[in-house]
């Protein structure tokens, strides 16, 4: 019963737009949503993990202001990267290192972090074998966001405009990501 509790509320919350959404969205409307494949792959393994930690390892993840400055730090690495490669396409290092930055976005995204966290911590048993379940289902419902974002901003109408005005759309989305690492790293 919990664990469909669970997919319900993260299908949700995967409709939001935050970081992952932000950064994936950003990348497919500049490059296409082929080259978005490998960030994709690693926001997905990054929510595993993240779920992972959570789930079985109550309490070991460290003071939360330590993630907080690690989020905070992954999001100025991801808006670095997307504004800085406002005006061209991605070389191939920069699309090797694609499946480490989206997995280290994920993995210290804040938003997922509370929701997982506030999920387990309000369970008063927790089955291993369902937290099992959840952790196989988390990344192919990241990865099912993050293709359908996907391919959602990388239409031609989409990118037609966004190209349009690369700098502009790529600067905009870097500015987004940096403030939510500046919110993140200096809570209120």
């Amino acid at each position: 019963m919990w664990a469909m509790q669970f997919i319900a509320a993260y299908a949700l919350l995967l409709a939001v737009p935050g970081p992952n959404v932000i950064a994936v969205a950003g990348q497919a409307a500049l490059y296409g949503k082929r080259a978005t494949l490998p960030y994709s792959v690693g926001v997905a393994l990054g929510a595993a993990v993240l779920f992972a930690a959570v789930a079985f390892g109550r309490g070991m993840l460290g003071p939360v202001g330590e993630l907080s400055r690690l989020a905070a730090f992954a999001l100025l690495f991801v808006a670095w990267n997307i504004a800085r490669a406002g005006m061209r396409e991605p070389s191939p290092e920069q699309r090797r290192l694609a499946v480490g930055a989206g997995f280290m976005l994920a993995v210290t995204n804040p938003v997922t972090f509370a929701f997982f966290v506030a999920q387990v911590l309000s369970t008063h048993v927790m089955d291993t074998a369902e937290c099992a379940v959840i952790t196989a289902i988390v990344p192919a419902m990241a990865l099912g966001n993050a293709c359908l974002m996907a391919f959602l901003f990388s239409q031609p109408w989409v990118r037609a405009r966004v190209l349009r005005h690369r700098r502009v759309f790529a600067l905009g989305t870097a500015s987004c990501l940096a403030l939510l690492a500046v919110r993140i790293a200096m809570p209120l």
